[in-house]
C-alpha cells in the first residue's frame, strides 16, 4: 500500500493511500458543488417567487377601480 502525499486540511494533516486521497477530494468537490447549487436553486425560487408577485400586484392594480377626479 502506497502512501500518498498529506491532504491539507484546516485542522490536521491525514496521510492516506492515493486511491483514498482521490475518493476524499472529489467528496469535497462534491459537497461543494451540491452547496452551490443549493445556493442557486434558493436564489431562483426567491427571483421567481418575487417576479410572481409583481405579476400580481400588476394584476390587481389593472382589476382595481380607478377613480375619476
Amino acid at each position: 500500500m502506497k502512501i500518498g502525499k498529506p491532504i491539507p486540511h484546516k485542522n490536521f494533516r491525514v496521510y492516506a493511500p492515493q486511491k483514498t486521497q482521490t475518493a476524499l477530494m472529489n467528496a469535497q468537490a462534491t459537497i461543494k458543488i451540491s452547496h452551490c447549487l443549493q445556493i442557486n436553486s434558493i436564489r431562483y425560487i426567491f427571483s421567481s417567487f418575487q417576479e410572481l408577485q409583481h405579476k400580481i400586484a400588476v394584476k390587481f392594480d389593472k382589476n382595481r377601480p380607478q377613480l375619476k377626479d
